[in-house]
């Protein structure tokens, strides 16, 4: 077994560093742009880990440009730890990705593309082996017009899925919220919604807010049905040569495609949106979430400390962001404005403040908990044992 253990490490290790020659790795690795993996870190967020994850994109099984081994290299390489390729109408990439993907340690969700003919199009994920595509983006919208042209109902496809333990959201929401749509969600297989698909550069429905085309009308949609914000890449071509791309912060118990499926169907998800780079310079980085889960993100995510000092008249306030997200924060201090602060993962940051200080208020002015309202958290200074110590209002 201690053999075993070891072979596996260091075929892993060649692997990784390249000496393997595995055709995916000796295509792509300059390709990507990376010679070491990026590494996104986390503490837990409301007890759980936190997954890297993109659920939308592409191989040469649709219209995408990489070899499904290559997309799971590009996708490891970038520092992600779960993903699902969704080419249309073809679950091809899940067999021929998984065993690269199970030896470099990524979660792969088994996923494809469809919709209803000129209108809708859904992201399906979770899916088992049994689950057949067909008429892949062409589905009839009624059964009268599945029964005249021969495609299959959109109904019966959709109950397939959710049969197959599988789930559906809806990509680019550039139709509106129709009849079809109602319907996925009131049986329960659609749960979900792109707020950032970040291939649209223009139009799909997107609308120019906070500095870049986004869904705000999809975030809506989530807030007041229920349903999980994704923030994907529908990447295409190859990541090095894209705008920065979308990422979905998936919270789970354990790291398997079984626990992100679920975790996506309870909507344990926080819509990581990156700077608009080169293509949308005035977007800064964001996340956009439910307010609960957003809430429970920025409580965890930073170290909010008091230290009581010497200096006559003044007290110090200490954060720590321990996300890999950068946060942007307004410091109020018993309501006094104190510090608007850029905090970079892992830097310390101190504010002075009045001695005798009760109330802290952090505004989190790139935490969107609707499409118009940033995240605010108060803390109250508590004693604890000997210490005072900011303690999250409930």
């Amino acid at each position: 077994m201690r053999k075993l253990v070891f072979a596996c490490l260091f075929g892993l290790g060649l692997v990784l560093t390249g000496l393997l020659v595995h055709p995916a790795l000796a295509q792509t690795k300059e390709d990507v742009g990376y010679h070491e993996r990026v590494d996104y870190q986390f503490p837990e967020i409301d007890g759980q880990h936190v997954l890297v994850g993109d659920f939308h994109m592409h191989t040469l099984h649709s219209d995408g440009v990489l070899t499904p081994e290559d997309r799971v290299l590009e996708c490891y390489m970038a520092g992600y730890d779960v993903v699902a390729i969704t080419d249309h109408g073809s679950v091809k990439a899940y067999d021929e990705g998984k065993a690269l993907a199970d030896s470099l340690g990524l979660v792969l969700v088994r996923g494809l593309e469809s919709g209803i003919a000129g209108h809708e199009h859904y992201v399906v994920i979770g899916v088992d082996e049994t689950y057949v595509p067909e008429d892949s983006h062409n589905w009839a919208a009624t059964e009268e017009e599945a029964e005249e042209s021969g495609r299959v109902f959109y109904q019966d496809k959709l109950k397939q899925i959710q049969e197959t333990g599988g789930l559906c959201f809806y990509a680019h929401p550039h139709h509106g919220w129709r009849e079809c749509t109602q319907w996925a969600y009131d049986q329960g297989v659609l749960v979900g919604v792109e707020v950032l698909n970040s291939a649209t550069t223009e139009g799909w429905g997107s609308v120019m807010t906070h500095g870049r085309p986004l869904y705000p009308h999809g975030f809506e949609w989530a807030l007041e049905n229920g349903m999980t914000v994704m923030s994907i890449s529908d990447l295409h071509g190859i990541h090095a040569e894209t705008p920065p791309r979308g990422k979905t912060l998936v919270l789970v118990n354990d790291p398997t495609a079984d626990a992100v499926v679920e975790a996506i169907r309870q909507q344990r998800t926080l819509a990581w949106i990156p700077d608009g780079g080169e293509v949308w310079p005035e977007s800064g980085e964001m996340i956009w979430a439910a307010p609960d889960l957003l809430r429970a993100y920025a409580v965890d995510a930073v170290d909010v400390g008091h230290r009581t000092l010497a200096l006559e008249g003044q007290d110090c306030l200490a954060l720590r962001n321990k996300g890999a997200v950068t946060l942007e924060v307004a410091v109020s201090v018993d309501g006094a404005p104190q510090a608007t602060l850029t905090l970079e993962q892992g830097t310390d940051y101190f504010v002075m403040h009045p001695k005798g200080a009760s109330s802290l208020s952090l505004n989190w002015t790139n935490l969107w908990s609707s499409p118009t309202e940033t995240l605010t958290v108060d803390y109250d200074l508590s004693a604890r044992g000997d210490e005072s110590v900011w303690v999250a209002a409930e």
